[in-house]
């Protein structure tokens, strides 16, 4: 984070700049020095006579954060609760809304509980009445996540998580990445639901790269490899937080590059360590301890400490001799020291239980498993702050003191206790209900996603031809006084453009009553039996007309001369006149499209080709998507919903068939509709279907073909 620098122009939009920068930027990025450097500065700034009281507002905000990241949260409650009586500053709903916010995090922090639900309360209802959603939603995140890291329980974390992605349906904006991040670890941390994890912050991913967030890049690959690291993915979590240290080198802060060395360590207490790689790994780690700010030394300092026992006792194996010993048992007791002395401002949430297991885990290495059972029972008192997988391997631990004690019906026990331990998280009912909430906002949001598309390529789709009819309307209007001649003379020059333009909107009216029917499930065939040869072929003759303005050969070719299926023929004739007049629409001039069927003992394909553009290898998976257009531009070329393949895939696949484009064709595009065959011996010829070709069909499905009209 760059800090910002400006020197007698204390203007508003300054502060501004300021509070948005420290807000919003996650904690690990503002370093205590910048926050310490602000703070001074506006303690220096507020006593100057000439500003004004709004921006005195802005810098008591400003100050009140700074002592909330510096840990100093009766400050921070002094200097924001003095704001809210202030007139000037209510005429910025955001800023208030921001006083509220850190009031109810501070006050959570204080342990206030009634303080903090009174705020909490406030701060819920004057988000939502003045609609800054954006807040709303680091609301909820961040008194989830406070209340998960200092109570290991929020009994409103469900409805939270629950408001959080009925949010986010509706608000993409910067901070859109940072709460997937705070899902995403809230996920995989405290549920145990990785799977999940991973793909809020792969969602979260695909923001931070889209808005250039490069700080928030680095801190989503650091929780995708913890949740790697959770689901015993040990490689994928190491190449993970490696690649972090090489990437991002030269823009990682020393709390940063420590949070790393420490989660890289942690392996020792999950698998089998390279000890020369781990070696360098520690002394990397311990040369940042040096760099870092009182505020995280003593932090960093204890798990340093902790991560050190544990090397040095697999280091030494079976060798461990009383130098070593009391080197270690220093080291644990200095760590204890720093707890017990920083114990109010502690964040290492997990100390007691980590500790006790090292004491336990050093004494078995003594052979003195009485101390080692102490050790790690006592561990057991701390366990609740503790994923479940990390209390498998603690009763493995006990179960192993008490057999090397011979006690072996109660080492069979607490074995069994493990066991237990991990069917039960595999079968947890509770996180039933987290997974639950996720896959309803997936569904939510896709339907979300398609819901927009739809209204946009609705007002699109119908704003042209409606535009065209109201002009045409009123010049119609201009003349209605004038002689007869007049309007007759302009009616029959823009007698096509109206009928194209009115045809266009049935064509989209229909497009849109298939999709509701389709979508619905009471989209179905009305089924006859009907010779597709002689139908196939007049209806490729009855487009020909259509074909000259790019003096377009149609050219017809069957190697069967009848072929009875039961199809839909409404449905049966929308399938070849979408893609007949596609091949049409992106055919060059002087080009060909070719209808050929091909019939086997099996099946028949429908084959639609044509020499013209193509469509580009990149586009081929997405082209029977709903509303996609291979042609994205504001200024397209060729008109069209892009709805017209989606639907006519869906309608072959109501038949029982297949469509897909021939990708190894380069020379334009072919498609090949397959649909499975009536056995032809057992038809009854009286029953088959008199058809006819309808050519205002044609006309309603060419009416996008402006060049026809």
């Amino acid at each position: 984070m760059e800090v910002i620098e400006k020197e007698n122009n204390y203007v508003t939009s300054y502060y501004i700049d300021i509070i948005k920068n420290i807000f919003y930027t996650p904690r690990i990025f503002i370093t205590p020095n910048y926050i310490r450097k602000t703070l001074k500065t506006m303690e220096v700034t507020i006593k100057e006579n000439n500003l004004n009281e709004s921006d005195k507002d802005l810098i008591n905000l400003i100050i009140g954060i700074c002592h909330y990241y510096l840990n100093e949260y009766v400050a921070t409650n002094k200097y924001l609760e003095d704001l809210l009586y202030s007139k000037t500053f209510y005429s910025t709903n955001s800023f208030k809304g921001i006083v509220y916010t850190m009031l109810t995090l501070s006050n959570l922090k204080l342990n206030d509980i009634e303080k903090h639900n009174t705020y909490l309360n406030l701060s819920i209802n004057f988000l939502e009445e003045n609609n800054l959603n954006e807040l709303l939603i680091y609301l909820y995140l961040n008194v989830s996540y406070n209340k998960l890291e200092i109570y290991n329980i929020d009994e409103f974390l469900y409805s939270n998580i629950n408001n959080i992605f009925s949010l986010l349906l509706d608000y993409e904006g910067p901070y859109s990445s940072q709460a997937y991040l705070i899902l995403g670890r809230i996920y995989y941390k405290f549920l145990n639901l990785n799977t999940i994890a991973l793909s809020l912050l792969e969602r979260s991913l695909i923001i931070a790269r889209k808005n250039n967030q490069r700080e928030i890049e680095m801190l989503i690959y650091y929780s995708q490899a913890s949740t790697y690291l959770a689901m015993d993915k040990f490689n994928d979590g190491i190449i993970l937080l490696k690649e972090i240290l090489s990437k991002y080198s030269n823009k990682l802060s020393s709390v940063f590059k420590t949070k790393i060395y420490s989660k890289l360590l942690e392996l020792f207490y999950l698998s089998n360590p390279n000890l020369s790689e781990a070696k360098k790994l520690l002394i990397s780690y311990k040369n940042e301890l040096y760099k870092l700010d009182s505020l995280y030394t003593d932090l960093y300092l204890t798990r340093y400490n902790l991560i050190y026992v544990h090397y040095k006792l697999f280091e030494a194996g079976e060798k461990i001799n009383n130098s070593l010993a009391d080197e270690l048992y220093c080291y644990l007791e200095a760590a204890s020291i720093v707890y017990k002395s920083n114990y109010s401002d502690f964040t290492f949430m997990e100390f007691q239980y980590w500790i006790e297991i090292s004491y336990g885990d050093l004494y078995r290495a003594l052979k003195d498993y009485n101390n080692a059972l102490l050790h790690h029972k006592r561990a057991l008192l701390f366990s609740e702050n503790v994923r479940n997988k990390n209390n498998i391997r603690l009763y493995k631990s006990i179960s192993a003191d008490y057999e090397s004690l011979k006690d072996f019906k109660t080492a069979l026990k607490y074995y069994k206790v493990s066991i237990d331990t991990l069917e039960a998280i595999n079968a947890n009912s509770i996180d039933n209900f987290y997974s639950k909430i996720f896959e309803d906002f997936e569904s939510k949001s896709v339907l979300n996603t398609v819901n927009n598309n739809f209204f946009t390529n609705l007002s699109h789709e119908l704003k042209t031809p409606v535009n065209i009819i109201y002009s045409l309307i009123q010049l119609m209007s201009t003349l209605k006084n004038d002689n007869d001649n007049s309007i007759k003379e302009c009616f029959v020059k823009y007698e096509k453009t109206l009928k194209q333009n009115c045809l266009r909107i049935l064509k989209l009216i229909n497009n849109l009553i298939d999709i509701t029917k389709i979508d619905s499930g009471i989209g179905k065939l009305d089924l006859v039996l009907l010779d597709i040869v002689p139908f196939i072929e007049d209806l490729a003759f009855s487009i020909v007309p259509f074909a000259k303005h790019k003096n377009i050969n149609i050219i017809f070719d069957t190697n069967i001369e009848k072929l009875y299926l039961k199809v839909d023929p409404y449905a049966f004739e929308r399938i070849l006149l979408n893609l007949l007049s596609n091949a049409i629409k992106f055919n060059d001039i002087n080009g060909n499209v070719f209808i050929t069927i091909h019939c086997n003992d099996e099946s028949v394909d429908i084959i639609v080709r044509d020499d013209g553009i193509g469509v580009p290898d990149i586009f081929i998976d997405n082209l029977f998507d709903r509303f996609y257009k291979v042609d994205t531009t504001l200024s397209r070329k060729y008109e069209g919903s892009g709805v017209g393949l989606s639907i006519t895939k869906s309608l072959v696949e109501l038949h029982s068939g297949t469509i897909r484009i021939n990708e190894n064709y380069k020379n334009g595009t072919e498609f090949i509709v397959n649909m499975p065959i009536l056995n032809q011996k057992d038809i009854d010829i009286k029953n088959k279907y008199d058809y006819f070709i309808d050519d205002e069909k044609i006309l309603r499905e060419f009416s996008d073909i402006y060049e026809l009209f």
